[in-house]
């Protein structure tokens, strides 16, 4: 949790530096805090294929894999984010500003529709429409597409971080999945979902894939994987653990 001073920098860092320039600060900061799985990128991206980053964000992600891909396709509904992406990525990155799921309409999407970025903004809390309802309380109507209606081809990695939507945003990519055959990193959490994790990974693996998690600098199977040790333990205060909430799949 980053204390006033800390929130009060990084607003004045997102309105005054170029986002050009702002990025790299950002990639710097994830590569040293961030994410384990930016650091083993490398592993897990084709260099001759195209990368798809999914709730972009901020472009942390995109970033690497920009460096590392011949082409990065980023999909981000917040407003503030694609505007800033815009802005800091000029060429081999396109931002498109949706959301992705399994239909095509539009959704009030809770915390989406501030001036400052919410990197919890999800769908989850939203409620399907196909028509517009007006912003209030912090709520922005946001575009939500299918994957697949893109038809983006010479897929090589799919990265996914959709707070809870991750089932329906591989429901709307199967031709892309069963086409290209990408390697695949998600966030899943159990505390997002109804049902259970589990069901989540065989679902994908029943796709073709291979599931695995970095833990200790090492890429472990899935079957090592335990819900209680790797997530419920640390989210009842018990610091002494890991918290897992991203997961590899590779083609099989």
């Amino acid at each position: 949790m980053k204390n006033p001073l800390q929130r009060g920098l990084k607003r004045v860092a997102h309105r005054f530096i170029s986002p050009k320039l702002l990025k790299h600060q950002i990639a710097l900061r994830n590569w040293r805090r961030g994410e384990i799985e930016i650091r083993y990128l490398r592993q897990l991206v084709s260099n001759d294929k195209a990368a798809i980053d999914v709730g972009a964000f901020l472009g942390a992600y995109t970033y690497f894999l920009s460096k590392l891909t011949p082409y990065v396709h980023a999909f981000e509904p917040q407003q503030s984010c694609c505007e800033f992406l815009r802005r800091a990525y000029t060429k081999q990155v396109t931002i498109y500003d949706c959301a992705l799921s399994n239909y095509e309409g539009v959704v009030a999407m809770r915390d989406g529709g501030g001036k400052q970025p919410n990197q919890g903004a999800s769908l989850s809390s939203g409620e399907k429409s196909t028509a517009r309802h007006s912003a209030v309380n912090n709520v922005a109507d946001v575009t939500v597409r299918r994957l697949d209606d893109f038809a983006l081809e010479n897929i090589g990695f799919i990265k996914i971080d959709a707070e809870g939507e991750e089932t329906n945003v591989l429901e709307g990519a199967a031709e892309t999945l069963r086409v290209n055959r990408p390697t695949l990193l998600i966030e899943i959490e159990q505390r997002h979902r109804q049902g259970d994790i589990y069901d989540v990974f065989r679902d994908i693996e029943a796709k073709g894939y291979r599931g695995e998690f970095i833990i200790d600098n090492e890429f472990r199977s899935l079957t090592s994987f335990s819900v209680e040790h790797h997530q419920h333990a640390r989210l009842a205060g018990d610091k002494s653990k890991p918290y897992i909430n991203n997961f590899i799949f590779r083609p099989v």
